[in-house]
């Protein structure tokens, strides 16, 4: 009987089954409300990129994932599809697929690019017009793996380039003019933003909170609070003995008070519940009920008369990842989240419209339309100023 154990244990350490216990994984998930206290009133008084499943059965080897399939012009149908194969105990290596379906004959299809990957890669496409596709890979860890655009020639039905390039790089428009001009702001109003570091990708300003704080420690939510708040946490596996450790992270000052955000760590057994709240002067804290924010830490906030802005992130063991930009408006007491890919490291209003600097370019929120401005490469791989709108 001995021998058989080993035999089968063996076995299972081949295919990559461990018998342990695992460490929760750090990745936020979806939310419930939990009650809350309104902070003061206006007065002074108070779009994740989707991750693909694991197989469920290692055995079958391989699989496919559809990143996109619809209409590219009148003629043709883009699809492109990721192939993952299952090598031995390591999953996965990855194939994707780019082609182009004759729309009145599905059988006439043309297969324009392949790109091969030693490792398993999420791929999710970020951009399209009549002529080219931009897509962003994303490893099994959830860090960022880079982008690539294909130049698509549809009448020929073939690739014409596929030129690869970092997301991140800082912004660069071709002169003061051309900036004044996409971004509608003063020679003065573009100095402010240059000066605040908003067109590179740089770390977020962290700032000492007050001595208030100090003085009125911030509370920490209970085991209790924390199962109500993020229950898919839970059945990740954060029971009684996880950590509970939650931080001011951004802040401003209003009214003799402060308005803050929390931020924690999320992964290896410590967490924790994100909340945007007030301290008052007299030490009382308050805090509002957004549910879509107890996944999530603020690092960087701006408050202003009628709105709280907030840039949401996740601390998990790897690298950090967006949740997105939170609007509160603070007369009808309701909340947005904007989706923004990138993590939001600065936010300032300046001339007319709200700024927010991320690891994947300038974003612009105007009259409520906003604006993303980012790098990319034209055909001749020259880096060159994208400016789309973004839909809400």
């Amino acid at each position: 009987m001995r021998h058989l154990f080993i035999v089968l244990t063996a076995i299972l350490t081949a295919l990559g089954v461990s018998c342990g216990r695992t460490e929760p994984p750090s990745r936020a998930t979806s939310l419930t409300a939990s009650p809350g206290i309104a902070p003061p009133s206006a007065a002074g008084s108070a779009i994740t990129r989707s991750q693909r499943a694991a197989p469920v059965d290692v055995r079958k080897g391989q699989y496919d994932q559809t990143v996109y399939d619809q209409p590219f012009d009148d003629a043709s149908r883009l699809l492109i599809k990721a192939n993952y194969t299952h090598e031995g105990s390591r999953c996965c290596s990855t194939v994707l697929h780019t082609l182009l379906i004759d729309r009145a004959d599905a059988t006439r299809q043309w297969e324009i690019d392949t790109r091969s990957e030693e490792y398993e890669y999420t791929y999710e496409l970020t951009r399209i017009d009549p002529s080219m596709a931009v897509l962003c890979g994303t490893d099994s860890q959830g860090e960022g793996a880079g982008c690539f655009k294909l130049f698509i020639d549809p009448v020929a039905r073939r690739l014409v380039k596929r030129v690869d390039f970092d997301p991140g790089q800082a912004v660069a428009f071709a002169n003061d003019m051309e900036a004044q001009r996409l971004l509608g702001v003063s020679k003065r109003d573009l100095d402010v933003l240059r000066h605040r570091n908003f067109f590179r990708p740089a770390s977020a300003d962290a700032r000492k909170p007050p001595a208030a704080f100090a003085t009125h420690p911030l509370p920490q939510s209970t085991y209790q609070e924390f199962a109500r708040a993020r229950p898919a946490r839970v059945r990740d596996g954060y029971d009684k003995d996880s950590k509970l450790e939650e931080r001011v992270g951004a802040w401003q000052a209003e009214a003799g008070g402060f308005w803050f955000a929390k931020t924690f760590y999320d992964g290896e057994g410590t967490t924790g519940v994100g909340a945007v709240g007030f301290l008052s002067r007299s030490g009382q804290y308050s805090f509002l009920t957004i549910p879509a924010v107890f996944d999530w830490s603020a690092d960087v906030m701006l408050v202003e008369p009628d709105a709280v802005w907030a840039g949401l992130v996740s601390h998990p063991e790897g690298p950090d990842r967006s949740g997105g930009l939170l609007r509160y408006d603070r007369h009808t007491q309701r909340s947005e989240i904007r989706r923004i890919p990138g993590v939001i490291l600065r936010i300032a209003h300046v001339g007319s419209a709200v700024f927010f600097g991320t690891t994947g370019g300038l974003y612009v929120v105007r009259d409520g339309t906003t604006t993303w401005h980012h790098m990319e490469p034209d055909v001749n791989d020259r880096r060159v100023v994208v400016t789309e709108t973004v839909a809400q």
